[in-house]
């Protein structure tokens, strides 16, 4: 039996299936809201809304489930409704399995329009808050995690909403999970690497990553070196050099537009915009590079300062941040490779880049 031919979001249900009653119930509260165009709903306010709010832990539980699933069929009308609804669902703290997170995470996070009105992007934030619960009860498992790491790509390319992206690195950084998204070619190399590593090494490479995530000041740190460099120790220099210059030479490749990206034709030079986090893991490697040098890597910090810095259509240098830091680590370094690099870049880059004028 069909809840209704018009319903709002054109959901159906048999009759007999476990949640057809509370589905009957959602179609109920979608009609009283479509007529009375409260916005945002408050659902203990609607006369539908107070039954799907005011059971027990396990009702309000199947509740939460039920109105995911609904969204999951819903037009994209009805599914700002119902993730306004959901928001209000997940301000209590229930008491849910790793399976309800993922069907929450993999429902909300990819129909979430972070471009959106408040009301329709604020879906994400909440999700991400219950995440955050399920990380302190040992739930955040990983696939969990890569529906994470999607939803934060998905942010640094399409907003600037730096909260949301705090809350998903937050998440990210507290599980140790490997924070690379393969989407840009050399990330693609560096996660395919790590992942293959043996357990306990690809541990150690996974915390030297997320340390260098947190190269966000324009020069490291006493506290930022002195973890790095134990992180770096644990890798092993070795390692760490074979495997940078396998990598720096790699950000110079453009990665694959989206579809959103290739069919906007003002859109300046996307395949080439590195992701946000992506600059501060870089330019931590890039740091850790001149503090321990080696011959191989110095080679490819000039390579890297040039792709860096060279412009992009409309918005200026690419990466200006590890172009930077490429400048300060080959001042470091300061023999004679380095200093040919620095006087490479200085009559390649037309830049007014007092720093580097003054370490040539």
């Amino acid at each position: 039996m069909h809840i209704g031919k018009n319903s709002p979001d054109g959901f159906s249900v048999q009759e007999g299936k476990d949640n057809a009653a509370l589905h009957h119930q959602i179609a109920e509260l979608c009609f009283e809201l479509e007529d009375k165009l409260w916005w945002p709903p408050k659902l203990k306010e609607t006369k539908a809304g107070p039954p799907l709010v005011e059971g027990d832990a396990q009702q309000r539980r199947l509740v939460l489930l039920a109105f995911a699933e609904r969204i999951r069929h819903a037009n994209q009308d009805w599914q700002l409704m119902l993730h306004q609804c959901l928001v209000e669902l997940l301000r209590a703290d229930l008491e849910l399995s790793e399976a309800d997170y993922f069907d929450l995470a993999a429902t909300i996070l990819p129909s979430t329009d972070p471009c959106g009105t408040a009301s329709h992007s604020n879906a994400g934030p909440a999700v991400l808050k219950a995440l955050g619960r399920a990380e302190r009860r040992g739930l955040l498992s990983d696939r969990i995690l890569e529906l994470v790491l999607d939803y934060v790509t998905k942010l640094e390319l399409e907003t600037t909403d730096a909260k949301q992206i705090e809350l998903c690195n937050l998440l990210l950084k507290r599980a140790a999970q490997n924070p690379l998204n393969p989407i840009e070619p050399w990330a693609k190399k560096a996660h395919g690497q790590v992942r293959a590593l043996p357990g306990p090494k690809a541990e150690v490479w996974i915390r030297l990553l997320i340390q260098c995530q947190l190269a966000t000041s324009a020069k490291p740190t006493e506290k930022w070196r002195k973890q790095a460099l134990l992180c770096l120790a644990q890798v092993g220099v070795d390692s760490f050099h074979e495997h940078l210059a396998e990598w720096l030479p790699l950000v110079d490749k453009p990665r694959k537009k989206t579809p959103e990206e290739a069919a906007d034709r003002n859109s300046h030079d996307p395949g080439f915009q590195l992701l946000d986090h992506h600059q501060d893991i870089l330019r931590g490697l890039v740091w850790l590079a001149g503090m321990s040098p080696a011959p191989e890597t110095t080679r490819c910090l000039g390579g890297l300062a040039l792709t860096t810095f060279r412009k992009l259509k409309g918005q200026g240098p690419r990466a200006p941040r590890i172009a930077n830091a490429c400048v300060w680590s080959l001042a470091e370094i300061g023999d004679e490779q380095a200093v040919e690099q620095l006087a490479l870049l200085k009559i390649k880059v037309k830049l007014n880049n007092a720093n580097m004028v003054t370490m040539v």
